[in-house]
C-alpha cells in the first residue's frame, strides 16, 4: 500500500512547488522529494525559496512532508526535474538521468509516473524501453512568478498512450484545474516544445528588426513599432526587443530540428548582445552600469542571463561594470545601485516592474552620458538615450 498519494520529485522547485501546494490544499497525501536541503529546510518553515506570486499564503496553510534524496511510495510520482540541451544544462539530475538512476527504486514502489518537466522524443523513447511502469506526460506550461494563477487557468495537457491511464489523470488533474485535454505522449511532447519555440522565434524576430532599424535604416524602432501597431489588427501581438533569454525557450527550441530556431538563437543570444555592444562604443577605462540581471523581468532566476553576457562583453573591452538587481542578494546592495547610478553608460538589463514605476527617478539620478534602453522603459525625450 501506497504511504502517499501523489510524491512529487523537484517539488522544492519552481515546477514543482506550485503543484505540491494545490494537491495538498485539496486534502491529497502529498510529498516532496528533493535534493536541495537548502530549499526543503526553508520549506519547512514555510518560506518560499523563490519569487512565485500569490504562494506565500497558500504554503502556509498546505500540509505535506519533504524529503531529501528519497523517493516515498506514492500512487503517482510526478517528475519535475528539468532536461539538458546543447544550449544549455542543468543543475541537478535531468528526468532520463534520475529516471534511469532510480529505475529499481521506482519499480519497486509500484508507481505511476508522470513526467512534468521538458521532455524530448530521444529521452521518452530511452525512458520507455527503460522502464516498466505506466508512463504519461503532462507538461507545465506556467510562466515563472504567475504560476499560482495560471495552475488555475491553463488547460492541462494529459499525453499518455493508455486510455485507461488517460482517464484516471483527467480525474486527478480535474481536481485542481478546470480544463483537461487527453492527447498522445508524442502529441504532448509535441506542443510542449511548440509553444515555446514559437514564442521564443517571435521574440527573436522583434529582436532582429531592432537591429535592422538601427543599423541599416538609422531609425528609431520603437517609434516605428507603435506606430506600425496603431489600430493594425495584425500587428497587435507583435513583442518588443529586448533580451529574451529565460532557461526553457532556447532550452526546448533546440529539442526541434527548426532553422529557424538555430537563427533564433543566433539572434537573440549572440546578435543582440554584439548590437548593445557597439552602441556602447569605445568603453575602455570607462564604467558601464547595468539595471537588472535576471533572465526575465520580476523573477529571480539568473540561469542563461543576457545581461550576465553584456557584463561580459564590456569587461572583455576594458570597462568596470556595476550592476544592481533587488531579486538578487549579490546585486542588490547599496553601494551596487550607486555604482550603476554613477556610471558613464547605462544599459537597462532587465525591465523589472520596480524600475518601470520610479523610471522617472531613475533617469533623474543617473549620471550617465548615455543611456541603453532596448526595453523602452524611459521616455525618449532624454538626449542621453540611445
Amino acid at each position: 500500500m501506497s504511504q502517499y498519494d501523489v510524491c512529487i520529485v523537484g517539488g522544492a522547485g519552481r515546477i514543482g512547488l506550485p503543484l505540491t501546494i494545490f494537491f495538498a490544499q485539496i486534502n491529497l497525501s502529498v510529498c516532496i522529494s528533493d535534493i536541495n536541503e537548502k530549499r526543503i529546510d526553508m520549506i519547512k518553515n514555510k518560506q518560499v525559496p523563490f519569487v512565485e506570486n500569490g504562494i506565500e499564503e497558500l504554503l502556509n496553510c498546505s500540509k505535506f512532508d519533504c524529503f531529501v534524496d528519497k523517493i516515498p511510495k506514492a500512487n503517482y510520482t510526478i517528475i519535475c526535474l528539468g532536461s539538458a540541451s546543447n544550449y544549455c544544462d542543468i543543475s541537478g539530475s535531468s528526468i532520463l538521468e534520475f529516471i534511469i538512476n532510480n529505475k529499481k527504486q521506482l519499480e519497486n514502489n509500484n508507481t505511476k509516473l508522470i513526467i512534468r518537466g521538458t521532455l524530448n522524443l530521444v529521452d521518452f523513447n530511452i525512458i520507455k524501453d527503460s522502464i516498466d511502469l505506466n508512463i504519461a506526460y503532462c507538461p507545465e506550461r506556467l510562466s515563472e512568478g504567475n504560476a499560482i494563477y495560471e495552475l488555475r487557468t491553463i488547460p492541462q495537457i494529459v499525453g499518455c498512450d493508455s486510455s485507461e491511464y488517460a482517464n484516471e489523470l483527467v480525474k486527478l488533474f480535474s481536481m485542481i484545474i478546470p480544463d483537461v485535454i487527453k492527447v498522445s505522449i508524442k502529441e504532448a511532447i509535441f506542443i510542449k516544445l511548440m509553444c515555446n519555440a514559437y514564442r521564443y522565434i517571435n521574440f527573436s524576430i522583434a529582436n532582429e528588426l531592432y537591429i535592422v532599424a538601427k543599423n541599416y535604416f538609422g531609425i528609431d524602432f520603437e517609434k516605428v513599432r507603435k506606430n506600425a501597431m496603431f489600430n493594425y489588427p495584425r500587428m497587435k501581438n507583435f513583442p518588443k526587443p529586448g533580451f529574451t533569454s529565460g532557461f526553457c525557450l532556447p532550452k526546448d527550441t533546440s529539442f526541434l530540428p527548426l532553422r529557424l530556431g538555430e537563427a533564433a538563437y543566433r539572434v537573440s543570444h549572440h546578435d543582440i548582445v554584439n548590437a548593445i555592444c557597439s552602441m556602447v562604443g569605445d568603453i575602455n577605462n570607462k564604467n558601464v552600469g547595468i539595471l537588472g540581471v535576471s533572465s526575465k523581468a520580476n523573477v529571480d532566476d539568473i540561469r542563461m542571463s543576457l545581461p550576465l553576457k553584456i557584463r561580459d562583453a564590456c569587461e572583455i573591452l576594458g570597462a568596470k561594470v556595476y550592476m544592481y538587481d533587488s531579486m538578487f542578494k549579490k546585486y542588490s546592495s547599496y553601494e551596487n545601485f550607486h555604482g550603476v547610478m554613477n556610471s558613464d553608460i547605462l544599459v537597462i538589463g532587465t525591465p523589472h516592474n520596480d524600475f518601470i514605476i520610479d523610471n522617472k527617478n531613475l533617469l533623474t539620478i543617473s549620471r550617465a552620458n548615455k543611456i541603453i534602453d532596448i526595453w523602452n522603459i524611459f521616455e525618449r525625450k532624454d538626449d542621453r538615450i540611445v
